[in-house]
């Protein structure tokens, strides 16, 4: 069978497109399970529970590839000595969910145009139709992974390691995104022993500011 990709464009906002003008680029990288929410995500295990257990190692894994990011891009790095709105203090003072403090990048206050591309890379029958309730559910998962907590996601039950105070997240909320693209392909370099929902995806981020504004003058 050809490794014939399948790509289809999930939400796009004609009059604001992410890739125009000048904008900020970065990829952010998952390998691991990837199960459709709506299915037990292993046998004999508790379905909501155990699909939480996997968002929450998305997000860990998210949260470092972040941190990184802001060290390595230079006005956010000034941002600690500015009070713009994407300095980390005050970000991680306005989004707590005690004893978390997270740290979005992008916010409804700075007013930015946001697109991610989805490259998904799986085993199992990657070749069906990019439509169906299964790839949907997995987007919905890795989305739900690239934003801050909601307050029922149970993370005040949970204490952050060292490492994670603050924590950093792409979106404060999924509302946020202006354009959302998935292309699905057969993962051919899976490791020896892996489960049909083991996936490698990879995610292209655009973000420039919408209107102009000293806030997000940076991007």
């Amino acid at each position: 069978m050809l490794n014939v990709p399948n790509r289809k464009v999930l939400l796009y906002d004609e009059h604001n497109d992410p890739s125009v003008g000048d904008y900020v680029e970065f990829y952010l990288n998952y390998r691991g399970p990837l199960r459709a929410t709506q299915r037990d995500p292993k046998e004999g295990s508790n379905i909501k529970a155990a699909h939480w257990q996997l968002k929450h190692a998305m997000r860990k894994g998210f949260h470092r590839q972040l941190k990184q990011q802001w060290s390595v891009t230079p006005f956010l790095q000034d941002s600690a000595n500015t009070q713009k709105p994407y300095q980390v203090d005050l970000l991680a003072k306005e989004f707590q969910l005690p004893p978390w403090r997270f740290v979005p990048l992008v916010t409804g206050r700075l007013q930015l145009v946001t697109g991610i591309d989805i490259l998904l890379q799986r085993l199992d029958n990657a070749s069906s139709s990019v439509w169906s309730g299964d790839i949907d559910n997995r987007i919905k998962t890795i989305i739900d992974a690239l934003e801050v907590p909601r307050s029922n996601d149970g993370y005040a039950e949970l204490t952050p390691d060292s490492h994670e105070d603050p924590f950093f997240c792409l979106l404060e909320n999924d509302r946020y995104l202006n354009h959302v693209a998935v292309e699905t392909a057969n993962l051919l370099d899976a490791p020896d022993g892996a489960d049909m929902s083991y996936a490698d995806v990879r995610i292209k981020v655009r973000i420039r500011p919408d209107n102009l504004i000293w806030d997000n003058i940076g991007f």
